[in-house]
């Protein structure tokens, strides 16, 4: 037997081959043993069987082409050198054990070499350094060599293979297999050979301070494939999983188990090869070292997917040009990040790097969850999570990809469809390149102490839109220094840090665009802060837009809303914006469209500021537009730095509030401009507050701009007094007014608790409502009021009364002052209208003729009467003179019964009895509105005197119950009462022909009218009124009487009357104030009646 001396040196990292050989084709195969026999034997030359125990060491030639070890025990080496041709080795239900060198060993430079290890065999080498089982062919021999071992195998090196010919390797381990010192499963190949290592499920690889499966093709090319179905494990600071290669591809499939106290599963090709590891089973970094998996490829595709699996550790790969593409699962690393790619690509065919995380999976790490570097020229970066990151326990960063290369113009891309916990950033994207950065979340992204999502590029463009909740320092920030950015947030946004500026890096926002040539920030749901200092949206773009979306609210913590840092800003408000708005360049555009308002405030830490909103530009408070400035209730403290006091207005205060738009070139009202207090959310209601709209940086200045009225509606809290010095209101202040298509803002003033008062008529008379700065540009027709305007009695107008400022005045009575007013007179002639004269109470009764005959008998008798009349009058009081005039139409009936009481020789007295029912309606003349519905139930008494010789005497008395019910616009009351009437008549009737007689009159009337207090229908107690009337009649009439016998009877008359009150004024208390109402002392009235032998039934036509 020859033996040869080893003459190459090993290579780097490998595992020596065997010094009693020169490396030749080796093959191993596994086969089921038998039980051992009593007596050992060998038999055979070309094939070798042993059986039975044996002793000392076996040794074959070149003449042995098979050697079959049954039931053999042996204490000592089993050695094979040059086997004749292909070689076939087959250990079944033996025990190998050598106390030096290698248990069995193989040096083959002829042919293939096959090895069978059964299951029952037991190999042992404690103190070989080669292996147990040593397989190495030469380098001549093209052979392959195959291992199949279900044996018990353990020394200081387990089952070792090296092919320095150009064969494969195939191995196959389902047995045990320890390795004290070297490799558990090692196969190396030297001119580009295959390799295959199974580790089948029964499979037990273990290695201390050496790689449990350790793989090495060392040609150009050759192919490894590992897979592991059991277990792979290496103590010390060795790896689990060991391949590399100098060009063929490395794949490796791990469906059990491997741990490792260094890298678990290393991965390394220096050539173009490609590197694939795929995972179902479980990969534990278990000692110091950071990775569980360790990848290292120059110019190959890298393949990772542990989806299915369990990663305990990091996965880190270097790759050179070639594409990465990685789907992992579960990833625990407690000392490192998750995700580690580092990538470098100069081709142009580089891949670049694609990371995907499983749904139901969670990485979890002290570092970063996801950390990608491309560092060449080409080579993109593409994240797409799907299951959590940082879900068990935050990681310092989530996901951070960065192409570092200026000259790389690929495109970052993320779409996170899970949540990110972070300490950190927890998404990060940025080029140094001319590419875009995209990312996308659909779920809650959180930072502690960084951005929440932070997108950079060079020269690219930048999106970001976030479908989840987004909390950090700053939630959402894009950059781009020569491309666009455009941030979308579709749900709740927090920036939670302080103000932090360096450079051009402001920390704190909700959403932020620090560089960039345009910018379109759109917000969909909540953007705030919790930093006082900071905006919820910062913008620096040479042009950007800010969509405030229906639904939506921008509001930071110290109520710091938009900072527009230069540039020219767009604003469109469709939703709610609650503090003020810095817009610092110039250009800009606010549109607030919303009804749930733009809310200026300035409140921070409890201390309550002007709130100014720097516009810079044009606002349009369009139609639907609500603009308000917030009450701020209670504040610990107020600064009124600032602050500017004019008119009616007061400083800032306790439910006091002003704001100031400044830099407003043209602001464009269609909308609604709000100081009242319900409006604003006061916890009572307060007058004084003030409204600045300039052109300037100042207010109380003209700055040149001008307020255009296109309708829309200003509304504000004012206590409706007599004016003046005395003013208490809210001011709306504007340096020039002009008025557009859409006509006059309408103005809307909420009494706070104000009587009214007469303010006078003059040109700065009454209380200021809105104040124009340039005398020269004040509109004649900017506002206007939405709707009549009263306090107590007084009605209001707002007029510009010096031809600049808007003033309320009071020109007139409310309408249902002057029906009240009006009343006592309006009663007065009521009680006139149903008394009538006797003419008209008696009509034709007493010239019937059968009146003789049955002047005895008691006569029942019924009339009805109407009038219709105008009175003119005036009401005066508290500084106030108003002309009135009503119309009175009212119609009565009433039924009484007369009987003689005494009659003699010169005439008789007659008494009456009566009841009366009527209605009446006064409607105030010359286009005021009101009216009063007047009713009355009355009882009388009457004795008249009737003499022979054409002298008469009437007495009358009535009392009566009044019910009334006013109304005017927006208001009514129903006051009751009661009125008492005395009446006087007296006249003489002189027969001037057969049918004609003349007969003057003189009549005196008394009345006393009384009306209860009552509650209008706003609220307000009026108090109860009395009022005493004297009223004086001198009349003439003419009769015309035609005796029935001459045929069918006919009488009638035609009167006239000077009508004169001796008391022409009544006093009514309306409002706690006292009024006066009268008419003209003198009037006349004519009339007429015709009756034929019918009872009358007179009308009555007046004219007062």
């Amino acid at each position: 037997m020859k033996t040869y001396q080893q003459k190459q040196a090993p290579v780097k990292g490998q595992i020596a081959p065997p010094p009693l050989f020169k490396i030749t084709s080796l093959a191993v195969a596994a086969a089921f043993c038998v039980p051992q026999q009593a007596h050992a034997a060998c038999s055979g030359s070309s094939t070798v069987s042993c059986t039975g125990s044996l002793s000392g060491s076996l040794s074959y030639g070149s003449g042995t082409s098979e050697i079959d070890l049954v039931n053999a025990n042996l204490s000592g080496t089993v050695t094979w050198n040059n086997p004749t041709g292909p070689s076939v080795i087959t250990i079944s239900g033996s025990t190998l054990s050598a106390n030096t060198g290698q248990a069995f060993g193989v040096n083959n430079a002829n042919g293939a070499l096959s090895v069978s290890l059964d299951a029952a065999s037991q190999i042992s080498s404690p103190n070989s350094g080669s292996g147990a089982v040593s397989l190495t062919t030469s380098t001549s021999n093209t052979g392959d060599i195959l291992l199949n071992s279900a044996a018990s195998v353990s020394g200081k090196g387990g089952l070792l293979t090296w092919n320095n010919g150009s064969g494969s390797i195939t191995m196959s381990n389902s047995g045990s297999v320890v390795s004290n010192n070297q490799s558990g499963l090692g196969a190396t190949t030297a001119a580009g050979g295959a390799i295959s290592i199974t580790n089948a499920s029964g499979g037990q690889t273990q290695a201390s301070n050496g790689n449990a499966i350790d793989t090495h093709s060392n040609g150009a090319s050759g192919d490894t494939v590992i897979v592991n179905n059991g277990s792979a494990i290496s103590t010390g600071n060795a790896s689990g999983i060991n391949s590399t290669s100098n060009g063929g591809n490395i794949a490796i499939q791990n469906n059990g188990q491997v741990v490792a106290g260094g890298t678990a599963i290393t991965a390394s090709n220096t050539g173009a090869g490609n590197i694939t590891i795929n995972s179902s089973g479980t990969i534990n970094q278990a000692g110091t070292a950071a990775a569980a998996i360790s990848v290292n490829s120059n110019g190959g595709q890298v393949g990772i997917d542990t989806r299915a699996g369990s990663v305990n550790g990091s996965i880190f790969v270097t790759a050179n040009n070639g594409g990465v593409q990685a789907t992992v699962g579960n990833i625990a690393s407690s000392s490192n990040s998750g995700v580690v790619v580092t990538y470098t690509g100069s081709n142009a065919n580089a891949g670049g790097v694609s990371v995907n995380t499983a749904a139901g999976t969670d990485i979890s790490s002290s570092v970063a969850g996801i950390a990608i570097s491309s560092q060449g020229n080409n080579g993109g970066i593409s994240v797409t999570t799907n299951g959590t990151i940082g879900g068990a326990q935050a990681v310092r960063n989530g996901v951070i990809g960065s192409i570092t290369a200026s000259g790389n113009n690929a495109n970052v891309q993320m779409q996170l469809n899970n949540t990110v916990n972070a300490v950190r950033t927890a998404i990060a994207g940025s080029t140094a390149g001319n590419g875009n950065v995209a990312i996308v979340s659909q779920a809650a992204l959180s930072s502690q102490q960084g951005h929440g999502i932070n997108a950079s590029s060079a020269g690219g463009n930048v999106s970001v839109t976030a479908n989840g909740a987004v909390t950090g320092v700053t939630a959402i920030r894009g950059s781009s220094a020569s491309g666009n950015v455009a941030l979308t947030a579709n749900a709740n946004t927090t920036g939670t840090g302080a103000v932090a500026l360096s450079g051009n890096q402001l920390s704190g926002a909700a959403l932020q665009v620090a560089n960039a040539v345009q910018a379109t920030v759109d917000n969909y749901a909540n953007a705030t802060t919790q930093s006082v200092s900071v905006a919820a949206v910062d913008v620096n773009a040479g042009s950007a837009i800010v969509n405030n979306h229906a639904g939506a609210l921008l509001a930071g913590a110290g109520d710091f809303a938009i900072n527009g840092r230069n540039g020219n800003v767009t604003v469109n408000n469709d939703g709610t914006i609650t503090g003020y708005v810095t817009l610092q360049g110039s250009g800009n555009t606010f549109n607030n469209n919303s009804s749930h308002s733009l809310d200026l405030r300035n409140y921070v830490a409890g201390v309550q500021n002007v709130a100014v909103a720097q516009i810079n530009g044009v606002f349009n408070n369009n139609a639907d537009g609500v603009l308000r400035v917030l009450a701020v209730n209670a504040p610990q403290s107020v600064n009124n730095a600032g602050a500017w006091q004019t008119g009616g207005s007061q400083l800032p205060g306790n439910g006091v509030v002003q704001g100031q738009l400044t830099g407003v070139s043209n602001f464009n009202n269609s909308g609604t401009i709000t100081l009242q207090s319900a409006d604003i959310g006061a916890a009572q209601a307060v007058a004084g507050k003030l409204l600045v709209i300039t052109g300037g940086q100042t207010a109380g200045a003209s700055g040149g701009g001008t307020y255009t009225s296109n309708g829309g509606q200003l509304r504000l809290d004012a206590v409706l007094n007599q004016g003046g010095a005395a003013s208490l209101n809210d001011m709306l202040v504007v340096d020039r007014t002009a008025v557009g298509s859409g006509g006059a803002t309408r103005v809307s003033v909420n009494n706070v608790g104000g009587l009214g008062g007469y303010t006078g008529n003059g040109p700065s008379d009454g209380i200021e409502l809105i104040k124009v700065l340039d005398a020269g540009y004040s509109a004649a027709n900017a506002f206007s009021l939405a709707a009549p305007l009263g306090a107590g009695a007084f009605q209001y107008s707002l007029r510009q009364a010096d031809g600049q400022n808007w003033y309320l005045q009071t020109t007139d009575l409310v309408p249902l002052a002057k029906i009240q007013a009006m009343l006592p007179v309006a009663l007065s002639q009521y009680g006139l209208d149903t008394l009538g004269t006797l003419w008209q109470r008696v009509g034709s009764r007493r010239y019937q003729p059968q009146q003789q005959e049955e002047a005895g008998r008691p006569a029942a008798w019924v009339r009805a009467g109407g009038h219709r009349g105008y009175t003119e009058g005036s009401i005066a009081g508290n500084g106030f003179s108003y002309a009135s005039s009503y119309q009175l139409n009212d119609d009565f009936i009433e039924i009484g019964a007369d009987h003689r009481l005494w009659q003699s020789g010169k005439g008789s007295w007659i008494g009456s009895l009566f009841g009366s029912h009527g209605n009446g309606s006064m409607k105030l003349q010359n286009g005021a509105d009101g009216r009063a519905d007047l009713s009355s139930n009355s009882l009388g008494l009457a004795a008249t005197w009737y003499g022979n010789n054409g002298y008469y005497l009437d007495m009358l008395g009535k009392w009566s119950r009044i019910g009334t019910r006013l109304a005017a616009t927006g208001v009514n009351g129903s006051p009751d009462g009661h009125s008492a009437l005395f009446s006087l008549e007296t006249g003489y009737q002189r027969a001037i022909s057969r049918d004609w007689s003349v007969v003057p009159q003189l009549q005196l009337v008394w009345q006393d009218n009384r009306l209860d207090g009552y509650t209008d229908s706003n609220g307000v107690k009026q108090q109860a009124d009395n009022d005493r009337n004297l009223m004086g009649r001198l009349g003439v009439a003419m009769r015309y009487a035609k005796p029935e016998a001459e045929g069918r009877g006919f009488n009638g008359y035609i009167k006239a009357d000077l009508l004169h009150s001796f008391q022409n004024s009544g006093l009514v208390t309306f409002s706690a104030r006292l009024w006066r109402s009268s008419r003209p002392e003198t009037a006349w009235s004519w009339e007429w009646e015709e009756t034929g032998a019918m009872p009358s039934v007179p009308w009555i036509h007046t004219w007062n």
